[in-house]
């Protein structure tokens, strides 16, 4: 299973033809994330783990996500994201379950005239809580 983060702008069109992004400005920061649930079980969003500090407002791939609200920056811990808006105000409120996986699947950022994409190979799909 995969979980796709597109631009806010992009939400809606689903899987399209995009570039895999291989060079250094891919580096997110980190190696693991855990999953997010919503209340039904169902996984809408990871935790992405930081190993290094990273500066939002000047890396390349996080700057195109500051004002989105699917999405929740913690400085030298953590960044939580959701794939779909409808699910931010339950990010935002802290309400979504954590399902500690420490998934090290890996996850791919691609490019599409300059925005960024990234997507999250989920080993454990399972739409129940643990």
């Amino acid at each position: 299973m995969k979980l796709v983060v597109a631009p806010a702008s992009d939400e809606q069109l689903g899987p399209r033809t995009l570039q895999t992004l291989f060079t250094s400005a891919a580096d997110l920061g980190g190696v693991f994330y855990d999953y997010l649930r919503d209340s039904g079980g169902t996984v809408v969003g990871v935790r992405y783990y930081l190993m290094k500090s990273i500066k939002f407002e000047s890396h390349p791939i996080y700057r195109q996500f500051l004002n989105d609200e699917r999405f929740v920056f913690r400085a030298k811990e953590f960044v939580d994201m959701v794939a779909e808006a409808r699910h931010s105000d339950a990010l935002q409120k802290g309400s979504l379950f954590l399902d500690v996986v420490q998934d090290f699947d890996g996850v791919q950022v691609l490019t599409d005239q300059g925005r960024c994409t990234l997507v999250f190979n989920l080993q454990f799909d399972s739409p129940e809580l643990p």
